[in-house]
């Protein structure tokens, strides 16, 4: 290949599996991607993250694409909740453990010790208590826990993205769109480092933190030359995934908008001028983090892929990717059957005709009748889709809306019929659009070098949008569904 005259900005994407290397052009646009899948290993019944592995990767894939792209700008984003302990010369000390381990049985009762009220804990962190460590303080406090000599001989603690910087710039660097998301590390009514974050000992161990658009790092000339990098290109300090996908929006929109972001979890966001919650707000887990503009972000998470491809599991495979619209129609319009996720989304219940049901069962019932195994395939599919909508919407109630125009769907939900029609139907009021913008978090991880100045409208243009009608759902019909679904779900309580 020969090599190219302009100048790319380079992103490292880490999801939880799925890595990425995406390299853009001057006008937005993809030259280059590759993806790599690396799983964590088990090692004595604790996960771990396959660190080496990956940076093994990242660096020898560098140092080849550097020969045929003339890179600018490189950034980092991340999923949330892994951190490395480093000693003086930046080498890991211990495992990177991953955000699925679940807490060390003592952490809980340390943590009471130091917070007491966990409610107040929540209010001051807005941050309530996720699943497994889906938080950087449990997650840390698990590493005390584990490797407590470890922690107590670490100069520094970098976050994910962060480590890849510093292994890049020899600089050790923080900043705000990690730090506070969901850790319990930051606290949004004093804007500090919470009470918390300095009795563990993660705020003593940090590095400073710098502005997510600072772009003055440079790579050091022997790492340069030996990954054939120019000497004047920047890399940026790294940013956590969900606030690098909302960059786009901001750009083009402002912050009147909500972006509801699709996958494995389905995550919600709404740039927002304070950082109060109520207590419906609470009762439904409902958070904030800090965009790269410094400012909060309402946010809200829900598993609704992992639980939909639990469900579609039961099916038989042919049938799993088929819809028939008629049929989630007429399930809304009887309100006779409803798909209940659980809490710990491992035991979900359907409920028919006030009987309570599991959902082999039930799919049994629909079996056994007139129907097909198809027929009972694209029931359950938009059985489960009408309540994993009705389990988010219900929690967005509290989101209000009423100052947004805009509402995007982003990921792989958009893709599903059921689950389009039904969110449309349920914000009928708005304009609900789908994006078509190609892989969103690491263009926003791109634009970010921008540091919100203004850009230029060819890469403004990739924030492509197709308005997503409600088609046949009548929302009056779909409000009533959800108010006898919300009958039938079991309560929710502030955790």
């Amino acid at each position: 290949m020969s090599r190219d005259t302009t100048t790319h900005t380079l992103v490292l994407d880490i999801g939880k599996t799925n890595k990425k290397i995406v390299i853009f052009d001057q006008t937005g646009s993809v030259v280059h991607i590759e993806k790599r899948d690396f799983q964590e290993v088990l090692r004595h019944g604790l996960r771990i993250e396959p660190m080496k592995r990956i940076t093994e990767w990242f660096f020898s894939r560098l140092k080849m694409l550097a020969k045929d792209y003339p890179i600018a700008t490189i950034n980092v984003s991340a999923h949330a909740a892994a951190f490395v302990l480093v000693d003086s010369d930046g080498t890991p000390l211990a495992p990177v453990l991953s955000y699925l381990n679940e807490p060390a049985p003592d952490v809980f009762a340390k943590l009471k010790d130091i917070v007491g009220d966990p409610e107040d804990l929540y209010r001051n962190t807005c941050t309530p208590r996720l699943r497994q460590s889906v938080n950087l303080a449990i997650g840390f406090m698990n590493a005390q826990h584990y490797f407590p000599s470890v922690v107590a001989n670490a100069t520094s603690v970098v976050c994910l993205p962060h480590y890849f910087v510093m292994l890049l710039t020899s600089k050790r660097v923080a900043e705000l769109t990690y730090l506070g998301c969901h850790t319990y590390l930051w606290d949004f009514a004093c804007w500090r480092w919470s009470a918390l974050a300095e009795r563990i000992g993660y705020a003593a161990l940090s590095p400073h933190i710098v502005p997510t658009t600072t772009d003055t790092m440079r790579v050091p000339p022997d790492t340069s030359a030996t990954l054939h990098l120019d000497r004047t290109m920047t890399v940026m300090p790294g940013i956590h995934d969900s606030n690098a996908s909302l960059v786009p929006y901001m750009m083009e929109y402002g912050r009147a908008f909500c972006l509801h972001s699709t996958g494995s979890w389905c995550v919600t966001m709404m740039p927002s001028l304070d950082t109060k919650l109520s207590k419906k707000e609470m009762t439904s887990s409902v958070f904030y983090n800090i965009d790269v503009t410094g400012r909060p972000v309402k946010t809200h998470t829900y598993p609704a892929g992992i639980i939909l491809n639990r469900e579609l599991e039961r099916l038989p495979a042919e049938y799993r990717g088929e819809y028939e619209l008629a049929v989630l129609s007429r399930i809304i319009r009887e309100r006779k059957v409803f798909f209940l996720p659980s809490h710990d989304e491992r035991n979900p219940t359907v409920v028919l005709e006030n009987q309570r049901l599991d959902p082999d069962n039930y799919l049994s019932l629909v079996n056994s009748g007139d129907g097909s195994a198809r027929i009972a395939a694209v029931t359950y599919h938009a059985l489960v889709v009408a309540g994993l909508s009705c389990a988010i919407c219900t929690d967005l109630i509290g989101f209000d809306l009423s100052g947004i125009e805009h509402i995007f769907v982003d990921g792989g939900f958009k893709q599903n019929r059921y689950y389009l029609a039904v969110f449309a139907a349920f914000f009928s009021d708005k304009k609900v659009y789908t994006s078509s913008v190609e892989e969103a978090t690491a263009f926003g991880a791109a634009l970010v070098r921008h540091g919100g100045s203004e850009v230029s409208g060819s890469i403004l243009s990739r924030v492509k949008k197709r308005f997503a009608e409600s088609l046949f759902l009548d929302a009056a019909l779909l409000e009533s569904y959800r108010t006898q679904w919300c009958v039938c779900a079991p309560p929710r309580t502030t955790r």
